[in-house]
């Protein structure tokens, strides 16, 4: 199996070994118990990037928190999120509704015939968009130990 998958997959099968070897330790051995336990388990499997490897690691911003490399490359640097179709589900607060009730989620059309409250709902997810991509950005530029090479 590690021979199709690559020796990047040992780490995640080792994983599950183990969650199974658990599982038959606490309960009858089951296929649909164990995986009902593995999906209430919500269990996340990370790589132990300590380990000085010969290769190039591709992540996204999320999977490199808390890491460093000696030298990092920031692609696609230049595409602003605005640029993106994210903008067409608006999320609409509930009027008099308490302050953290769920909202509505309409389809937004063209930008000049929005009524005033998808206007400001727009403008408000744009800004908490423009607000993740620079702490994202961050996150990229601070992974670099050596040299941060931007694209």
């Amino acid at each position: 199996m590690l021979r199709r998958l690559g020796h990047e997959a040992n780490d995640a099968l080792d994983e599950f070994l183990e969650l199974a070897l658990g599982y038959e330790r606490k309960a009858p051995a089951s296929l649909q118990g164990f995986v009902a336990w593995l999906r209430a388990a919500d269990t996340e499997v990370k790589r132990d990037m300590e380990i000085s490897r010969d290769e190039v690691r591709v992540m996204t911003v999320h999977g490199a928190k808390g890491l460093e490399a000696s030298v990092v490359f920031l692609v696609d640097t230049t595409t602003s999120p605005s640029d993106t179709q994210r903008l067409r589900l608006i999320h609409l607060p509930q009027g008099n509704a308490a302050p953290n009730a769920p909202g509505v989620v309409v389809w937004a059309g063209k930008k000049a015939e929005d009524p005033p409250a998808v206007a400001d709902a727009r403008k408000a997810m744009l800004g908490d968009t423009e607000d993740e991509y620079r702490r994202l950005l961050y996150v990229a530029m601070t992974r670099a130990a050596d040299r941060l090479i931007v694209g």
